[in-house]
């Protein structure tokens, strides 16, 4: 009897006692859900990319991840713990794309229940290209100036060109890819150094070595300069001549290291013109030359040629007065 009151009293009002039960349920669900501990992190998106397309465009580097969960968790869930991608292997065509942002748990997002994950952007639109490769040439920057007295002359830089590939309208108008700057001051001599790319564009990618070798060249600065009233020196005079020239200086234009001209000395700046040629007397034109010292360029000497007048000297001519009146006394 007592069985059947039990059952009776169970069954009794039976639909509203479920929708308590059911309201209960809810409720608690609610109550728990609105006590859950939220987070926000930022994490890289990352690509799956396409072999035969490429965006044609920047695309945001970090995406923001709203967390909802138990404190216990939610605080324990680090960026690396969930890795946000954008797929674009499957692109068949050039055109405007909307692609979903997704995303894998791993570590203790993986272990956390209850855990709400929200990405926010959710999806990206994307113009995608038709991806394509080339060859450029790489130029190396640099910075700073050498020594003073020294000067940058020249680099070889290894290697000289790299592939790079990306969305055509980027590549097409890609001529060169530069490095770093590659500091000069102060050196007085060449020297070789490592460096990376420059970056272009987020869109191109650099295949090959990571960074270039280039071999700097540093010399002393050259110079042009101009000296005036040069002495001119007759040399390899023949004996019994007596030679005049019409001028006595000339101006000589050098070229070297600003050093080297800074060293030159009064004695070693003269002209000289050969006269081993003259055996007699007359008229001649005679080239002038100049020792260049070692390190320097002769440029020009001005005039280039001097005309020098040949005689005999006071002392033959005395002695040719001699023989000549010998004769004419011998004559009588």
């Amino acid at each position: 009897m007592r069985i059947k009151s039990f059952f009776e009293s169970i069954f009794n009002n039976w639909f509203a006692k479920i929708c308590c039960l059911i309201l209960a349920v809810v409720l608690y669900s609610l109550c728990k859900f609105n006590n859950l501990e939220q987070q926000y992190l930022s994490v890289s998106l990352n690509v799956i990319p396409s072999s035969v397309f490429s965006p044609g465009e920047v695309l945001p580097t970090l995406v923001r991840v709203h967390l909802r969960g138990e404190q216990n968790t939610t605080n324990s869930i680090k960026d690396k713990d969930i890795y946000v991608y954008v797929d674009f292997s499957e692109v068949e065509n050039s055109g405007n794309y909307r692609f979903p942002v997704k995303y894998r748990l791993s570590g203790i997002a993986l272990e956390a229940d209850p855990l709400e994950v929200t990405i926010e952007p959710s999806e990206i639109e994307v113009k995608m290209e038709q991806k394509v490769s080339t060859y450029v040439s790489v130029t190396p920057s640099f910075k700073g100036y050498a020594e003073k007295g020294y000067e940058f002359s020249g680099y070889e830089v290894n290697p000289s060109t790299v592939e790079i590939s990306g969305p055509k309208s980027v590549i097409d108008k890609i001529s060169d890819i530069s490095t770093e700057p590659i500091e000069v001051s102060g050196r007085n001599k060449g020297f070789t150094d490592t460096v990376s790319y420059n970056i272009v564009s987020p869109l191109v990618t650099i295949s090959g070595p990571e960074r270039v070798v280039v071999d700097v060249k540093i010399q002393k600065t050259n110079i042009i300069k101009t000296y005036e009233k040069i002495p001119v020196q007759l040399i390899n005079q023949g004996e019994g001549l007596s030679l005049s020239a019409n001028i006595d200086s000339c101006s000589v234009q050098l070229t070297g290291a600003s050093k080297d001209l800074e060293l030159l000395k009064d004695e070693d700046l003269f002209v000289t013109a050969d006269c081993s040629q003259i055996k007699g007397p007359g008229v001649y034109t005679l080239k002038l030359a100049y020792a260049t010292p070692s390190g320097l360029k002769l440029n020009s000497i001005e005039p280039e040629e001097i005309t020098v007048v040949s005689d005999l000297s006071e002392e033959d001519l005395s002695i040719k007065r001699v023989e000549a009146q010998d004769d004419f006394g011998d004559r009588d």
